[in-house]
Parts: structure tokens; C-alpha cells; sequence
């Protein structure tokens, strides 16, 4: 990823990022070193809306002992605070990191809203929601517009992040290699990181030596760990044993076939960069 002529804009969800501060400076960090504008967008949740017109629908809060009616007029006004502290979140942390910033708040279907912001952005960030909540709905579950979705860099960001302060590359191919490895280069150069490869393709030796290349020509050294995984299973697993602040890995990836990353990203510990 080289720097660009003009401000590349990374697409925050600020809807689904829902106050979670230490995703959202990891972003600002990452928008920082690419020269990135961060596009902060909120999405009032329309189907969220409908369902308070029916009669007799009752919210639960956690620790309450009742349950009370949910009211449209009341939910609207939450939505509106919640885009207006999202916006100060924003705008706080990226005055800290000394990054240009947008704010957008819209109403509608939260996953087609996103859907459509991705398609004017130059990288898509999103957080991975717990299991039960209607947040995790972050990427679009139809296999083709989740390729559409994925045919620009896209960083997820698990839940619950840990410091970390390896940058780890998953190479399995040759094919957009530079593209691959860039990015990983920038970030362990700027912010003095440890880079650890993960060469899936053990026994390509010519590969080994592009990547080893790559690195010698900008004078880092790397790391270069050749582990047998054969399933998503095993390079989470791998992953989550290593001291990990950022991971990179090909959308194309032969272990991310057929998986959904909604599901298995959040079981990571740190964020996930799929380049395509």
C-alpha cells in the first residue's frame, strides 16, 4: 500500500463500534500511518424503529427487574445521543492521533447502510459483534455481495483486542504479494514492531526468498514461522498464542474458504487486515 497523492478514507461503523474506544484508536493508529481520513458513519437502525410500532413490544435492560414498553419517540431520542456521542468519540480520538475526520449519520437497515458506504471508501473497518448481538450483523451474509464487500482492504476488529505488538503477514501465495506485505512493512517500520511471516507455503522456496527479498530491500528483518495449518481453526489458534497488535492475510486465503468472518473473527485478539 503506498502513500497516496490524496487522502485514502477508511469507513469507521461507528454503529457497531458502540464506544469501544481501544478499536477505535487501533483504527486511528492504522488511519495515521497510512495517511488516511477517518470516515465515521452512524446508522440509525430503522428495523430497530419498526419494531417499536408494534403494540405490546417491551424492552428488558439487564439488571432491571421489568420489562417496559419501547416507545419510537424514546428510541429516537437515544439513536440521536448515541450518533452525537459517537460523533465526539470521533472526533476526540482523532484530533489525538492528528488525523483528518468525517462524520455521517443516516437512518436505514444497518447492514445494506453499511453495504453502501464501503462502496465509496478506500478501506472498510468493522467490529465483529458478540454472538448475541443484532451488532455482529457487520458484513452481508449473501456470498456474492460479501465478495463486492471484500474487493477492497477490509479490517476487522474482534470484540476484545489486546495491546500486542507483533505485526503478523499470512503468505500463501505469490500472487498480489507486495500488496500484501506493504502495509505489514509500513506499520512494523513506523511504530518500531516485530514482523512475523507465517509462510503457509512451506515448501516453496522461491517464495520464501521473494519474502525475505522484500524485507532486505527495506532493511527489516522478519521472522519467517512455517507452521502445517490446514483449517481456520489452526491459524486462529496460532494467532492467538502469538503477542499479535495487527494480522494480515490475502481475503483469497484458502483457509478463509467457505468460512464467514463474522463468525471467526471474533474469536481473535487482535485485528485482522484481509487484503484483497
Amino acid at each position: 500500500m503506498s502513500r497516496p497523492s490524496t487522502p485514502l478514507n477508511l469507513l469507521v461503523s461507528l454503529e457497531t463500534i458502540d464506544q469501544n474506544h481501544s478499536a477505535l484508536e487501533r483504527l486511528a493508529e492504522l488511519a495515521a500511518l497510512f495517511q488516511a481520513r477517518l470516515q465515521g458513519i452512524y446508522v440509525e437502525d430503522e428495523e430497530l424503529l419498526a419494531i417499536a410500532d408494534f403494540p405490546f413490544t417491551e424492552e428488558v435492560q439487564l439488571h432491571a427487574r421489568q420489562a417496559n414498553n419501547l416507545d419510537r419517540e424514546k428510541l429516537e431520542q437515544q439513536m440521536r445521543s448515541a450518533g452525537r456521542q459517537a460523533e465526539m468519540l470521533l472526533a476526540r480520538i482523532a484530533n489525538r492521533w492528528n488525523i483528518d475526520w468525517r462524520f455521517q449519520r443516516i437512518r436505514g437497515k444497518v447492514t445494506a447502510e453499511l453495504f453502501k458506504a464501503a462502496q465509496q471508501a478506500d478501506i472498510v473497518s468493522m467490529l465483529a459483534g458478540n454472538r448475541s448481538s443484532y451488532r455482529g450483523r457487520f458484513l452481508p451474509t449473501d456470498s456474492g455481495n460479501l465478495e463486492a464487500f471484500l474487493e477492497r482492504p477490509c479490517i476487522i476488529v474482534p470484540p476484545t483486542i489486546n495491546a500486542g505488538n507483533e505485526i503478523i503477514v499470512i503468505v500463501d501465495r505469490d500472487q498480489g504479494l507486495e500488496r500484501l506485505l506493504e502495509p505489514a512493512r509500513l506499520i512494523s517500520q513506523q511504530g518500531k514492531r516485530p514482523l512475523i511471516i507465517i509462510l503457509q507455503a512451506a515448501q516453496n522456496h522461491s517464495l520464501y526468498d521473494q519474502v525475505k527479498a522484500f524485507f532486505a530491500d527495506h532493511h527489516l528483518a522478519a521472522q519467517i514461522l512455517l507452521p502445517r495449518l490446514q483449517t481456520i481453526d489452526e491459524l486462529i489458534n496460532l494467532l492467538n498464542l502469538r503477542n499479535a497488535h495487527m494480522v494480515f492475510i490475502h481475503a483469497q486465503n484458502l483457509l478463509l474458504t467457505g468460512s464467514n468472518p463474522a463468525i471467526w473473527s471474533r474469536r481473535l485478539t487482535a485485528p485482522i487486515m484481509l487484503i484483497p
